[in-house]
């Protein structure tokens, strides 16, 4: 279990438990709208309405990989600017 002493790592495990819980509504409502997602393959603009539509098939996706829940197991967080800031985070997949 990561410590939820910030913002942003309390946000990160409150995702993960509505994720876990099958709860879409809850986790899509987090979201700005529009926000910045960064991958290894870059950083994009996302709409909610799009995330929310695709929750459903990330879980049909575990559901079919007999997926156990997902566990949040670290949060390293970097500030950017006085506004911005990076998380990196680390799950595992069972």
């Amino acid at each position: 279990m990561i410590q939820t002493e910030t913002p942003v790592a309390r946000f990160l495990s409150l995702y993960a438990r509505n994720s876990n819980q099958d709860d879409m509504t809850s986790v899509a409502a987090h979201f700005a709208d529009p926000f910045l997602s960064a991958t290894p393959a870059g950083t994009q603009s996302v709409r909610v309405a799009d995330f929310a539509a695709a929750l459903p098939k990330k879980k049909a996706l575990f559901d079919r990989l007999r997926s156990q829940p997902t566990e949040l197991i670290s949060v390293r967080e970097t500030p950017l600017d006085s506004r911005y800031g990076l998380a990196r985070t680390t799950w595992r997949f069972s």
